[in-house]
């Protein structure tokens, strides 16, 4: 699975439950909008530090076990 599907798939899921909480009043549409901001980046963080550590256990271009 690639980064623009999985992407796809959490933005989904999050908008899914976000419109649940402001459809419940739990939370106000711009604060929902700020929350799945911070949330889409901190994936965004942890996907790229997953890729370059599976780049370097596994070995890149000029590594041991390319």
């Amino acid at each position: 699975m690639n980064s623009d599907q999985m992407t796809g798939i959490i933005r989904a899921i999050l908008a899914a439950v976000g419109g649940l909480l402001v459809q419940r009043g739990y939370v106000d549409q711009q604060t929902l909008t700020t929350i799945i901001g911070a949330i889409m980046t901190l994936a965004a963080a942890a996907w790229s530090v997953h890729n370059n550590q599976t780049g370097k256990v596994i070995g890149g271009p000029g590594q041991p076990g390319q």
